[in-house]
């Protein structure tokens, strides 16, 4: 029994010894990143199971081998061929880290360690002895093996990093180059273009003499448009000197000569209109006392003939007391707005028009849609004004047959060619509301003959038709009865007699009372 332990104890020894020299270099060669615990896992076990093994195998032969095959020296020698073969390649293949090498080196050692305690012989002394020399001299080992392994792994990283600076201070050399290079480059291109700058400027100079005198003629020029604009657009500048109370007005002649009158301020605001006197004071007041920021205001003034004019007048403090802050000049414009504030008022008479019409008005686009309405158009179809803004004329219809969208398209027709309709039907809006309508549409053209816009004036005329029907109802049958009366026998006889589609040929007539 114990030659067949010692033979399977030695093949599985040599089996360990030989996956601790071919396995870590297969596991590493496969390292994956998924597969980095794994492969360690795996080598802690191979490590630690050869180590059992080793301690197996080495108490085998120490302890149970007979004299009779194997003698105790020659069983020493053995212990040591495995021991120090184990711990050689433990050494060699096992120190990068440390724990796979203690984790051969601990079981395959431990047993003769705790031997020593439990049976020591006195002949075995020595060989114990060279036993724990040998055990701490392969600790050393693997210690100085680690620290040897760890410099070099230092070294060898501060080569790399040595070699990446060495590399980057390089690139950084032939960035600097190329940029260096490029300055010499930029440093001659700037002094071509100084030289030719220079050219430029001199050519410049005499352009820019010239450009000055034809600028001095232009301003002459402009200055004859600016009178003319002035006096086309009613503006009149003024100069206000407050110390003295006198008042500069440029006008411009019809030879566009600049004319200036001096008028004492007492002479404009007697000539300012009762009712708008004190709102000039007031306002005048403020902008003096530097409240507001300007001085507006629209006013009546009198003028020579006795008539009253609307005019915009506009200014400004420019010079003040830098002690007191009190105003010494203003400057700023006048303007008639006569007009305007009669186109204005005529505008609102006309608003006033519009809103307050007994009958709908509607004002269309060049594409027949809404752009305005009045209240009595949104009466008369149930929408509001929002509602129909932008919207085509009939959009708001209801066209529950084909005849009634036929009959708009008509409509819409007439109107494109002939830029006129006027009619009566019974429409349907989308709101609900059904009318029997009048309808009235001209179109509006510009001073090109372009169509701008359409306008259209309706009326509900539901009421008097139903009159109407009504009358033609009580002509016709009789109102006790509800039978048709003589009148409409006639009528009837009359059609059945000229109308050629009946065809009558014979005819037989019955009358009672």
């Amino acid at each position: 029994s114990s030659i067949t332990i010692f033979n399977w104890s030695m093949g599985l020894t040599i089996a360990s010894l030989t996956c601790l020299l071919f396995v870590p270099n297969i596991l590493t060669h496969y390292r994956t990143i998924n597969f980095i615990k794994k492969a360690d896992l795996i080598l802690q076990s191979i490590c630690f199971i050869s180590g059992v093994l080793l301690g197996a195998t080495v108490t085998v032969i120490h302890f149970y081998l007979p004299q009779e095959l194997v003698t105790l020296p020659d069983a020493h020698i053995l212990i040591a061929l495995f021991i120090t073969s184990a711990h050689i390649i433990g050494l060699t293949f096992l120190t990068q880290q440390p724990r796979y090498f203690y984790l051969l080196f601990i079981p395959s050692t431990l047993p003769l360690l705790i031997a020593q305690f439990t049976h020591t012989p006195v002949n075995q002394l020595p060989f114990y002895f060279a036993y724990n020399i040998a055990f701490i001299a392969t600790i050393l080992c693997a210690y100085a093996t680690q620290r040897n392994y760890q410099k070099i792994s230092q070294l060898l990283f501060r080569n790399k990093q040595l070699i990446q600076i060495s590399e980057q201070h390089t690139q950084w050399a032939e960035e600097l180059c190329v940029q260096l290079q490029q300055e010499v480059n930029k440093s001659k291109d700037i002094e071509a273009q100084l030289q030719f700058n220079n050219h430029l400027l001199e050519q410049k100079v005499r352009e820019r003499t010239y450009d000055l005198t034809k600028m001095n003629e232009q301003l002459e020029s402009h200055h004859y448009n600016l009178a003319f604009a002035n006096e086309t657009a009613g503006i009149r500048p003024w100069d206000w000197d407050i110390e003295n109370q006198k008042l500069e007005i440029t006008f411009f002649d019809q030879q566009k000569q600049t004319q200036t009158t001096v008028i004492h301020l007492n002479t404009i605001l007697d000539r300012v209109h009762p009712s708008d006197k004190k709102l000039f004071n007031e306002r005048l007041k403020q902008h003096l006392e530097g409240i507001t920021d300007h001085f507006n205001i629209n006013f009546r003034i009198l003028r020579r003939d006795g008539s009253w004019r609307w005019i915009h007048d506009v200014g400004r403090v420019i010079t003040r007391d830098p002690k007191t802050q009190k105003a010494l000049r203003m400057v700023g414009m006048t303007r008639d707005i006569h007009q305007e504030k009669k186109d204005q008022e005529h505008l609102r008479l006309s608003a006033i028009v519009l809103e307050q019409a007994a009958e709908g008005i509607f004002i269309l686009d060049e594409h027949l849609n809404y752009i305005d309405i009045n209240p009595y158009y949104e009466k008369l179809t149930g929408f509001s004004k929002s509602e129909l803004l932008n919207k085509e004329l009939f959009s708001i219809a209801i066209n529950q047959k084909e005849l009634q969208q036929q009959f708009h398209t008509s409509i819409t027709q007439q109107l494109l060619e002939t830029g006129e309709y006027m009619g009566q039907f019974d429409e349907k809006f989308s709101s609900g509301k059904s009318v029997y309508l009048w309808l009235h549409i001209n179109v509006v053209k510009d001073e090109f003959h372009q169509i701008t816009n359409y306008i259209g004036f309706a009326r509900d005329l539901t009421e008097q038709k139903r009159q109407e029907q009504h009358l033609s109802y009580l002509k016709n049958y009789d109102s006790l009865t509800h039978l048709p009366n003589r009148l409409y026998y006639y009528n009837q006889l009359h059609q059945y007699l000229v109308n050629p589609s009946y065809n009558i040929k014979n005819l037989a007539l019955i009358r009672v009372n």
